[in-house]
């Protein structure tokens, strides 16, 4: 076991040892305040009970310690005394061959690091920031994310994808939304005016299943990339608002939103750090080492400084690293193997990217499929009805440039040129 590894592993004894401390002592004064016992011995138990639990909270929270790994502990104290008295002379010498073996140290490099050990469909799931400057291949990774989102919940998951940039003839696998899928098939919004009504568009669907108590919806997610460069200028206000209320409700209505930024400070992007801060946060390569940043309480300080270092040796592991390291800081509900704030490595993209495969039939073809089955089960008793049950009620408005067309939606044109006048 090399000395990095023994010092992970004194997390265990510590929290071991500061329980029983904790847990000795509050049975001492509990017992002398029964029998009327001395009033020192008592006040030393009690003092003991107040140090040694919340240390011994602090170092199981903190290292993310389970009660197996403080079972195997009571072996590893032995072995601390085993190691300190293997040739030493002088007691004294002891301490401080035992306090070195005591220091905890946070893995970096360490098998659950590896991004199947912690992640769970909860981190694909729940609402997102990406923050990271240009070349932290945070697009790179948020574009893995709706991969992800897209594999546990279906295509037909994704309301839309918000990308500004984003250019499909200087595209290269890696930097591909939903490789192997044609652009035509993925609702896509390119334009500062189309993504702010692609917003606004998912926010009424939104607003439709919170005001009628639609918890059972199909699953529906808005990806919006680079944020602050996302709407026409004079409505990003309108657009955080509309987000806050997403993040704040969402989940109860299968509703969920992922956003990226450059920047997490609020006079670039609009967003103030209360509404990020219910996201997941998954700060890429050295931005957590932005002293310029109003971080939260338990991204900023020594506790900062500490993930920043801890970043940077992990991008130091080994080559590529660099551009999967991240700070993980979990959302308000989303249920990882770990709180607070912590660096790991994400996903390869290069590696682990699978093609999608496209069906044979045009998309047309399968939407009217859908909706005739939608039809058969004696459900639909309007268009709209229809819209809804196929995931399209939110793609309903009107084109009022074309007479000769009604809907923009090209799914819901079909859809009503085919259907409208046999529901």
């Amino acid at each position: 076991m090399t000395e990095q590894n023994q010092q992970q592993n004194a997390a265990p004894r510590l929290v071991l040892l500061s329980s029983v401390l904790g847990v000795t002592g509050a049975i001492h004064a509990g017992i002398g305040l029964i029998t009327g016992g001395n009033l020192l011995a008592i006040a030393i138990g009690g003092l003991s009970a107040v140090v040694g639990l919340p240390i011994s909270k602090y170092y199981r929270q903190e290292y993310e310690v389970t009660p197996s790994q403080a079972v195997v502990a009571v072996g590893q104290v032995f072995d601390d005394w085993d190691l300190a008295l293997d040739g030493v002379d002088m007691f004294p010498n002891m301490a401080p061959a035992i306090a070195r073996r005591l220091r905890p140290m946070r893995s970096l490099v360490l098998e659950d690091d590896a991004p199947a050990q912690w992640m769970t469909n909860d981190f694909w799931s729940w609402h997102t920031c990406y923050i990271g400057n240009s070349g932290s291949h945070k697009s790179v990774n948020f574009k893995h994310h709706a991969d992800q989102f897209a594999r546990i919940y279906g295509l037909d998951s994704i309301w839309g994808i918000c990308d500004s940039h984003y250019d499909p003839s200087e595209e290269n696998e890696i930097d591909t939304w939903f490789y192997g899928i044609p652009r035509e098939e993925i609702p896509f919004y390119k334009e500062p005016e189309k993504e702010f009504a692609a917003l606004r568009s998912f926010y009424q669907e939104f607003k439709r299943r919170k005001e009628n108590n639609l918890k059972a919806e199909p699953m529906a997610a808005l990806f919006v990339d680079e944020f602050e460069r996302a709407f026409p200028e004079g409505q990003i206000e309108q657009a955080v608002k509309m987000l806050a209320d997403i993040v704040d409700e969402g989940r109860k209505y299968q509703i969920r939103l992922f956003i990226s930024n450059q920047s997490p400070k609020k006079g670039r992007s609009g967003l103030d750090s209360g509404i990020i801060q219910t996201m997941t946060m998954v700060l890429m390569g050295e931005t957590i080492g932005d002293t310029t940043v109003a971080w939260p309480q338990d991204l900023s300080g020594a506790k900062g400084k500490a993930l920043t270092g801890d970043v940077q040796a992990m991008m130091a592991s080994r080559p590529g690293a660099e551009y999967v390291t991240a700070v993980i800081r979990p959302g308000s509900n989303c249920k990882l193997s770990f709180r607070g704030p912590h660096v790991r490595q994400l996903p390869d993209r290069s590696q682990e990217q699978i093609k999608w495969e496209f069906e044979e039939g045009s998309a047309m073809d399968r939407l009217a499929a859908d909706a005739e089955q939608a039809i058969a089960t004696g459900n639909i008793s309007s268009f709209t009805a229809l819209c809804r049950a196929l995931g399209l009620h939110g793609h309903m408005g009107l084109d009022k440039s074309d007479s000769d067309r009604k809907y923009k939606d090209d799914r819901v044109q079909f859809l009503f040129e085919t259907f409208g006048g046999k529901i």
